[in-house]
């Protein structure tokens, strides 16, 4: 068991890993050539803007998740199945075998959807607090509000993943609580076996879903 690798700024180049648990890797500006994870359980590593894979494969390997940071701070975390091997696979990462049976066979959303795009932005700022504001929501996602208060706000009371709190700052503000652990959340777009978090998802899903003419 390896805890907390620092593979951050590495170059590593035709490496084989077999049977290794990595705990909080980091792959921050570290460049991999050919380097094979075989049978390892991966956790939930962590990628960059400066990260570069060229020929490295994941053979038969347990990923929980993938977090991502970007040169601006904002952190983005990948649970579903799916988008966890697509960012990977972009970025050059080939995965073989360990499919995930808890799959829910429902179609993936598709992800250049307005509500999915703003779905996302909102969970993303719930991922550093319990609590968003008006404020935070006007200064982080400015160009996707309408469709936060108009649609995905809406949506998540609902389904009883967001409630309105009493705002005791400053000012006139509405205030938001989330009731789940969001990455409960994100895992339940594609895995079932949470009924209540798998249902939100459908409910998006049938709202982004083309509609026939």
């Amino acid at each position: 068991m390896f805890s907390s690798v620092v593979f951050e700024n590495a170059s590593l180049d035709n490496v084989v890993f077999r049977g290794a648990t990595l705990l909080n890797a980091s792959f921050a500006r570290a460049s991999l050539r050919r380097v094979r994870f075989e049978q390892c359980d991966m956790g939930e590593p962590q990628v960059d803007d400066q990260t570069q894979f060229s020929g490295v494969e994941l053979v038969d390997c347990e990923l929980r998740g993938l977090r991502l940071v970007h040169d601006d701070e904002e952190e983005e975390r990948e649970y579903a199945p799916s988008r966890v091997r697509m960012r990977l696979e972009q970025m050059g990462v080939r995965i073989i075998g360990a499919q995930d049976t808890r799959l829910s066979e429902s179609p993936a959303i598709a992800p250049d959807t307005p509500l999915y795009r703003a779905t996302q932005r909102l969970l993303r700022m719930f991922q550093r607090t319990t609590v968003v504001t008006d404020l935070m929501i006007e200064s982080r996602a400015h160009t996707d509000r309408k469709v936060i208060y108009g649609e995905v706000i809406p949506l998540m009371e609902r389904h009883g993943i967001l409630a309105q709190k009493p705002w005791q700052g400053g000012g006139r503000q509405h205030a938001w609580v989330i009731q789940c652990r969001v990455d409960d959340l994100l895992t339940a777009e594609e895995v079932e076996g949470n009924g209540d978090l798998n249902a939100f998802w459908e409910d998006l899903r049938q709202q982004t879903r083309p509609r026939s003419v």
